[in-house]
């Protein structure tokens, strides 16, 4: 009898083991897709990670930004999209407890990408990490992103049995100037396991559909590592010609430039027509920035990555000139005060690129008789000149006829 109580005793502890096990290597393929790679790690974390990017065009610089996010357990019609039908699936439970995410800061200096970045981050809290490439929306050759993390902490909350739990994270509105935020929400699954009989966080993945996963783990549904959000700015291009006969046509002009509605600490690069910067300013804590610069006539500047809310006043100094101006080809009003003329931008939002020409023209008419009579006085002159020269021919005729008489 008490032979048999250990037999069963041995295969209960087996079957203890291979419960426990079976969670355990489903994770490993689910880490090892595609690019990635595993480490397993000693340190038991009960936190995680998802990557924030923010996209711009490559002349504009990093917005100093700051995003929140909501994460929750699945409602339950979104649980009865995971239902394993087939036994095909894994189990998904619905999350539970309160876990907390931190929120994803940018700021003007950050560094930037042009192509997705390799990065390592810890997928996995007791087993792995994963290194893998960014998963930019969007990225192409015009365009570069920055990036940085949010930690997602578990840390209070008890799982009373093995499994995987899935929660929807989602990113909250923001205020931010030009930003157009995710509007999909991601599914972060939870893997418990049993380990020397304590329930504990194993893995972590992170998905942009909230599929059922297949039991073998080698091609997780919708796998990815966070959320894209785009940055839209738009370029000032401020260009100068002068036009009239008394135009001076190698004249340099001087510039005040004043933009408003900016962010705060917010980079604003000035660069030439070839693209060499010229200088770069930053906005003031109220998101105010005015600068000074010259313009060649023929010759423009560039004051990149403007946010759609951007404001500009542009105020040109020219001497004995009458001045105008055209914003994309349209003739707009200018302001003037002396040698001062100021154009400022309508109350609205910028929804492409703005160029601005100055155009400064001087013409004068000179007196009738020294300029446009000159041809008259030429003929005048000449006929002179002939006048002179017969009177000279006559004398000298005269002179011989009386010197042959006088013989």
């Amino acid at each position: 009898m008490k032979k048999i109580k250990k037999t069963n005793s041995m295969k209960t502890a087996a079957l203890i083991a291979a419960m426990t096990i079976a969670p355990m290597v489903s994770i490993v393929p689910v880490h090892a897709e595609g690019t990635t790679t595993t480490t397993p790690t000693t340190k038991t974390t009960t936190t995680t990670t998802f990557d924030k990017y923010v996209l711009m065009k490559k002349n504009a610089n990093v917005p100093n930004a700051t995003f929140s996010y909501t994460i929750a357990p699945l409602s339950d019609d979104e649980m009865s999209a995971v239902v394993d039908t087939n036994d095909t699936n894994l189990t998904i439970r619905k999350g539970i407890g309160k876990p907390k995410v931190s929120t994803t800061e940018f700021k003007a200096d950050q560094t930037t990408y042009t192509k997705n970045a390799t990065s390592t981050t810890n997928q996995g809290s007791q087993t792995y990490t994963s290194t893998e490439e960014d998963n930019v929306d969007g990225l192409n050759n015009d365009n570069k992103y920055a990036k940085t993390q949010a930690k997602v902490d578990f840390t209070g909350i008890n799982f009373v049995q093995p499994g995987v739990y899935r929660y929807k994270i989602t990113e909250n509105t923001t205020s931010e100037k030009g930003i157009t935020i995710d509007s999909s929400p991601r599914y972060l699954d939870v893997y418990v396991e049993n380990v020397n009989g304590a329930n504990q966080i194993t893995g972590y993945v992170f998905h942009t559909t909230n599929a059922a996963q297949a039991k073998d783990g080698t091609k997780p549904e919708g796998k990815n590592k966070g959320f894209t959000n785009t940055y839209t700015t738009y370029n000032l291009n401020i260009t100068n010609k002068v036009t009239g006969n008394q135009g001076y046509t190698d004249e340099t002009f001087h510039y005040n430039v004043v933009i408003t509605n900016l962010d705060g600490g917010e980079k604003i690069d000035v660069t030439d027509k070839d693209g060499h910067t010229i200088k770069t300013v930053t906005a003031d804590k109220d998101g105010n920035v005015s600068f000074t610069t010259d313009v060649k006539t023929g010759d423009k500047i560039i004051i990149n990555g403007l946010n759609n809310n951007a404001h500009y006043t542009i105020t040109q100094t020219s001497n004995d000139y009458t001045t105008t101006a055209t914003k994309d080809g349209s003739n707009i009003g200018l302001s003037h005060d002396g040698t001062s003329h100021t154009y400022t931008t309508p109350n609205e939002e910028l929804t492409n690129d703005d160029t601005v020409e100055f155009t400064n023209n001087r013409s004068g008419v000179l007196p009738t008789g020294i300029y446009h009579n000159n041809r008259a006085a030429f003929a005048i002159a000449g006929i002179a000149a002939m006048g002179g020269c017969l009177a000279i021919a006559v004398k000298k005729h005269r002179k011989h006829q009386e010197d042959a008489m006088n013989d």
